[in-house]
């Protein structure tokens, strides 16, 4: 091994103290948070939903919706908002999907889930609102 030069690293060029306190640091790689679970997000949309936080509600349940995209609870209650804001349309869709939901559902939870007939009759009132 060669003497070191007079002032500088045995390794070589560039590779002295400046070296090791400018190399580029190792990217810190961020943890995923912990998901929140179905019920969870339901409970805060529902919280958002009733503090008349519409807008931050709506986020919450296509949020649930993107996850569970027959999740009959999320979709009845978008479409209490958008009946909520004159949105007929868009509501009765939101209706729709609910009750095909719940239909489809093999284990409905009756419990944290609209009833059908509560659906139908929403869905009726919404119609008589926007005829189209």
């Amino acid at each position: 091994m060669e003497p070191a030069p007079p002032g500088g690293d045995p390794r070589g060029p560039g590779r002295g103290a400046f070296w090791l306190k400018t190399r580029p640091k190792p990217a810190v790689v961020a943890r995923p948070a912990a998901q929140e679970s179905t019920e969870a997000l339901l409970a805060r949309g529902l919280r958002e939903h009733v503090a008349g936080s519409l807008d931050a509600a709506m986020n919450t349940y296509h949020t649930i919706l993107q996850r569970e995209p027959a999740n009959s609870t999320a979709h009845y209650n978008l479409g209490q908002i958008y009946a909520h804001r004159g949105q007929f349309a868009q509501a009765q869709w939101e209706q729709r999907h609910a009750l095909e939901a719940l239909a489809k559902a093999t284990e409905p939870d009756f419990a944290a889930s609209p009833s059908p007939t509560h659906c139908s009759a929403l869905s009726r009132q919404i119609a008589v609102m926007c005829p189209h």
